[in-house]
């Protein structure tokens, strides 16, 4: 089975009349971003999923941050567009197929005395680096995208507890794509993924699911996370999974970049 269109508005639905309101617009009364603004209540288990961090093995001043490696660097202003291009707080080396090594958040937070705990954030680390600047050799987690690699090991764990579903992937386009604003498939799993995207469009889904409803995967534009809601067999698989770095997190949890309140 292919993937079809189907009417975004309509299949998200279910997923949105569930979520719980962000709050008050203004800075007195804003809660903050929590997970149940995201994800609905009723699932066993709430998963947090790290977006990947690599380190540049080309760099070799580790003490070097993004900064000040812009501010010394004869790199042309369209090569530091491409730097930039798909990061926030954090750098993106400027060249695919760098030499590179994972490094978890985890191992990260230790390396620089921090407590690795489910509301851990981007800005966790940036608070412990000079000017806020990551340090060169570190290429941060991209904001509202998994992996192309991430992202299929992740559907395959959660689809071996749904493996006979058709699969829904919705997108909430942050502009306009074609006239839409956002947009829906459905499919198997077994269909090239490629062929699921919209043009123009290179980020993970903003939400993915089966038809029985067993298991959410949220990720967020401008988050370098992603949340999945899920049952207790499921999560025992993602948790265990030595390519996903995860770590559960409570319904209740801030998700926003001011949720570490433990890092200071």
């Amino acid at each position: 089975m292919n993937w079809t269109e189907v009417d975004a508005e309509s299949s998200i639905l279910w997923i949105q009349s569930k979520l719980a309101s962000v709050g008050g617009s203004n800075d007195t009364d804003w809660l903050g971003n929590r997970l149940n603004c995201c994800l609905p209540a009723g699932y066993e288990v709430y998963i947090k999923v790290f977006h990947e961090v690599l380190e540049d093995l080309t760099v070799q001043d580790r003490n070097v941050t993004w900064d000040e490696a812009e501010e010394s660097s004869s790199i042309s202003d369209d090569a530091l567009a491409s730097i930039i291009s798909n990061t926030t707080l954090e750098r993106s080396s400027p060249e695919d197929g760098f030499p590179s090594r994972r490094v978890r958040w985890a191992e990260l937070a230790a390396r620089y005395g921090l407590k690795f705990h489910p509301e851990i954030n981007v800005r966790s680390f940036s608070r412990k680096f000079p000017r806020g600047s990551w340090p060169r050799y570190l290429v941060g987690p991209t904001e509202g995208s998994l992996s192309p690699e991430e992202f299929r090991r992740l559907l395959t764990v959660l689809q071996d507890h749904a493996s006979a579903d058709e699969v829904f992937m919705y997108w909430d386009l942050p502009m306009e794509v074609q006239g839409k604003d956002s947009y829906c498939i459905a499919g198997e799993l077994d269909s090239p993924l490629e062929m699921a995207w919209p043009p123009g469009v290179d980020s993970t889904p903003s939400y993915v699911w089966p038809a029985s409803r067993t298991w959410i995967v949220h990720t967020n534009y401008d988050l370098s996370f992603t949340l999945v809601a899920t049952n207790a067999s499921s999560a025992y698989d993602l948790l265990s999974d030595d390519s996903l770095e995860t770590i559960k997190i409570p319904y209740s949890a801030r998700i926003d970049r001011f949720s570490d309140t433990v890092n200071g």
